[in-house]
């Protein structure tokens, strides 16, 4: 959160604090920025001499017969390109697209190596096979499932224009206005996928918009073609080759790039939200009440994910397996008792707080072990970020006589770093206030608890905004009467 919007929920004391802390922190920001850039600089600069070296040997044919300056000059400009692209790919998801988080690189390292690819299948493909077989729908195909649509979209286009330019760019290698206009079809392809894209539901219907756009696409591309050059039946036969190639090896692909990326794509998230899966079977068993909360912040979450456009699908997810870690003392929570008896009875407050505290380690432990995508594991991690136990804190408070650690009754987890992770914290807190204060003011509620938690500097190392949260606030007061509802009461027939 900016300074500005945290202002609103901190006094002056706290914002000064926050002011002098956020400018020590400065300069490791600007580090860690530097180091990001670097590393993905460097990752350009080595995909893009491993390319350049192909085209050189394996399309050109190496440095032997026929190589002039005028060829090494080529070759030296296909380099220039490629790393150019890329810096703009790579600008566009830290400044635009937003997908580069901390120091991290692994989206720009993804979609870079799922362009180099690209780029290289179809250098040599339209060399060897044929101008019209440019995969390039695959690239948008496969970037869109583990990257994001936008990226996607920014990626097709750049590399597309690449391509254009190598082939313009080529000493003989190529015949210029057959490689451009194969090239142009399969982009117009690749972007009337687009449309797919943007289908929900099972992997059947998915690969039916995948096909039946990716054919009007070539049957378009194929009459232009036609316009434009000396087209045959032979070209016509490649380019519908090129599309089901396209999307034959990213169905094919699609799960072995999810396991190599440890990407959470929306076909793996399916597989985590399915009741019949394992873990979530164990949780019924093991902690039924906290199955119950679980579901019920799984339905909060995804609607407020989607209210501020976050995938809701894997705030589902999410919330579904933030409580995993209780488990292994499902006792310990209120929600799993049911015979009257209650453990805390029996053991101190500093013990009962410890019990508490460590379901969000156990979760993230048995969700490691279970090989869960991180995202999963980070948002278990973080839902109660640096959070009291307040509970068992004024309990103990009120045994002893002052020298009481604090401490010993706070989260040691980091706070939330995603906005999925800030959604799950406040629909985690709010389900729980409000079932057990059904009698309270709704809105009034759920305005403290998220001020709460903004007070205590929750959020302050997420992006969530705080047109953001009033988007959550709203969309949970709409939310929660339809789920604690009350039922008319059925009568009884009297007895005569």
């Amino acid at each position: 959160m900016s300074k500005e919007k945290r202002r609103a929920g901190a006094s002056a004391a706290d914002t000064a604090e926050e002011n002098g802390e956020n400018t020590a922190l400065a300069p490791k920001k600007d580090k860690r920025a530097r180091a990001q850039f670097f590393k993905a600089l460097g990752l350009n600069a080595a995909v893009s001499c491993v390319l350049t070296l192909f085209y050189a040997f394996a399309v050109r044919g190496g440095f032997g017969t026929g190589w002039d300056r005028e060829s090494i000059t080529e070759v030296i400009t296909v380099f220039f390109v490629l790393t150019l692209v890329y810096i703009l790919l790579f600008a566009y998801e830290k400044y635009f697209a937003e997908a580069l988080k901390g120091n991290s690189i692994k989206p720009f390292a993804v979609s870079l190596l799922i362009s180099a690819a690209t780029v290289g299948a179809s250098l040599a493909f339209m060399k060897y096979v044929s101008v019209f077989f440019v995969p390039i729908a695959f690239l948008f195909l496969l970037c869109a499932a583990l990257v994001g649509l936008r990226t996607a979209i920014f990626n097709l286009f750049t590399t597309a224009l690449a391509l254009c330019f190598i082939v313009l760019n080529n000493n003989g290698v190529y015949d210029v206005n057959g490689a451009i206009c194969g090239i142009l079809c399969n982009t117009f392809t690749g972007a009337l996928m687009i449309f797919a894209s943007g289908k929900n539901g099972k992997r059947v219907d998915i690969l039916f918009y995948n096909v039946f756009f990716g054919f009007i696409a070539a049957a378009i591309s194929t009459v232009y073609a036609t316009l434009s050059y000396e087209f045959s039946t032979e070209n016509a036969l490649w380019l519908f080759a090129s599309v089901v190639a396209s999307v034959a090896v990213f169905w094919l692909l699609l799960p072995v790039f999810d396991k190599i990326f440890d990407v959470c794509t929306d076909f793996r998230i399916f597989e985590y939200t399915n009741p019949a899966n394992p873990v979530l079977k164990e949780l019924k068993e093991k902690a039924p009440g906290t199955y119950h909360h679980s579901i019920m912040v799984a339905s909060l979450a995804e609607a407020c994910a989607e209210a501020v456009g976050e995938n809701p699908l894997l705030a589902r997810a999410s919330a579904y397996y933030h409580d995993i870690g209780k488990i292994k003392a499902p006792e310990f929570f209120g929600e799993n008792q049911f015979d009257g008896y209650n453990p805390h009875d029996e053991l101190i407050p500093e013990v009962s707080a410890s019990k508490i505290i460590a379901h969000t380690k156990n979760g993230v432990q048995i969700l490691k072990e279970k090989g869960f995508p991180e995202e999963i594991v980070r948002a278990a991690e973080e839902h109660h970020g640096t959070s009291p136990v307040n509970f068992f804190y004024n309990k103990a408070k009120y045994m002893t006589e002052g020298g009481l650690e604090s401490t010993d009754y706070v989260y040691d987890n980091h706070k939330p770093t995603t906005k999925i992770s800030a959604i799950l914290m406040i629909c985690d807190t709010v389900e729980s206030a409000v079932r057990a204060n059904q009698s309270a003011d709704t809105e009034a509620l759920i305005a403290k608890l998220i001020k709460d938690k903004i007070d205590m500097g929750q959020f302050n190392e997420c992006d969530i905004s705080l047109k953001d949260i009033e988007i959550i606030k709203k969309t949970l007061v709409e939310s929660i009467p339809h789920m604690f509802h009350s039922r008319v009461r059925y009568q009884t027939e009297k007895k005569e």
